[in-house]
């Protein structure tokens, strides 16, 4: 059962800023601001669950994973696995109906126990958190070897500091990374996700000792020249904070503008 969250005081504020939370039930046609949480779903010891914030003005705000702190124990230990980025334990994350107001459908929170390629980048344990822009029956079709994962976006369509990943992942498609963040140590970063010709997801990746660690960091999502899927709010930043108070971890696209 999906529910609503109103925040007390400033209505303006994420739920990742530390605000109080309320209780309090509102008329949502005359004001429609509060977070809104799709359905529960187990993770290790723990639960996990996407959210949509919405201000008072009907402008997302914030957009991401909910994860207790209990989450993070007891996951996966891959003794099955190889490092293969397709074999990653998945939990699908539903968003609420406010999804509308952004291009985002589904969320998909992948648990790498042993990392993936390349090699020496991206081989540590972590979580990659796919918004996706296309249907969970769109996503499930793409298959290992399906040509539509080299069909790339018109350049004007991607950030001009992006490339793509050889290859391709089934139920994914192709990645593409800024080749300046996969510099040191990796901690956190942000990809980007294409199949037949559009950009089909948004993902940060963070690693469990990078959560573990309790930080509050915020990153700047590099910027196409043109969106495909106009009269949406678009994302320009992700934030991978620990909320104390509520003792959750919280992966969020924020600081939403109008295509």
């Amino acid at each position: 059962m999906k529910t609503r969250t109103l925040f007390k005081g400033t209505l303006f504020a994420f739920i990742f800023l530390g605000s109080t939370l309320g209780s309090c039930k509102k008329d949502e046609t005359s004001d429609p601001s509060g977070t809104y949480f799709g359905e529960e779903v187990a993770v290790g010891n723990g639960k996990a669950k996407a959210f949509i914030t919405i201000d008072v003005t009907g402008k997302p705000t914030a957009v991401g994973v909910q994860l207790t702190e209990q989450a993070l124990e007891n996951l996966p230990d891959g003794s099955h696995l190889h490092a293969a980025h397709a074999e990653a334990p998945s939990y699908s994350l539903k968003l609420p109906s406010q999804k509308h107001l952004t291009p985002f459908d589904h969320i998909t929170l992948d648990w790498n126990p042993h990392g993936h390629p390349p090699e020496n980048v991206f081989d540590k344990p972590h979580f990659d958190i796919h918004f996706y822009m296309m249907s969970e029956q769109e996503r499930f079709a793409i298959g290992p070897d399906d040509p539509k994962i080299e069909l790339l976006p018109e350049a004007q369509f991607m950030p001009a500091n992006y490339v793509p990943i050889p290859g391709g992942v089934p139920q994914m498609g192709k990645h593409w990374v800024d080749p300046s963040s996969m510099g040191g140590t990796f901690t956190q970063t942000f990809l980007y996700g294409t199949y037949d010709r559009r950009v089909t997801f948004y993902e940060p990746m963070v690693t469990l000792a990078y959560l573990q660690s309790r930080p509050d960091s915020v990153g700047q999502i590099a910027q196409p020249a043109t969106f495909s899927k106009t009269g949406v709010h678009y994302p320009s930043r992700y934030r991978v904070k620990y909320e104390a108070g509520k003792k959750v971890y919280l992966i969020v696209l924020e600081d939403f503008h109008l295509k």
